[in-house]
């Protein structure tokens, strides 16, 4: 049985909400996709897993499991406005 809520869709509306705030505190970034891409997995915490999953070893970041790891929104705002001085 599909279930639409344990998929990477997921994580959409999390990342829109991240690029609206990165966006707000540096409106230089509006339409520069890949700055914002660098900028979220620059600062990303990454998670490490043991599910194995695919080729992931243990310490594997990125994984099968929870990618790049979880947005830091606050070290991604500092960085992006740290960078406009």
């Amino acid at each position: 049985m599909f279930n639409p809520f344990i998929q990477i869709s997921m994580a959409s509306p999390h990342i829109g909400g991240a690029v609206v705030l990165l966006i707000s505190v540096c409106p230089e970034l509006a339409y520069d996709v890949d700055a914002l891409q660098q900028l979220l997995e620059e600062t990303a915490r990454g998670i490490y897993s043991t599910q194995g999953c695919g080729s992931d070893t243990p310490t594997s970041i990125p994984n099968n499991v929870y990618g790049k790891g979880l947005i830091d929104i606050q070290k991604a705002a500092d960085l992006c406005s740290s960078r406009r001085k």
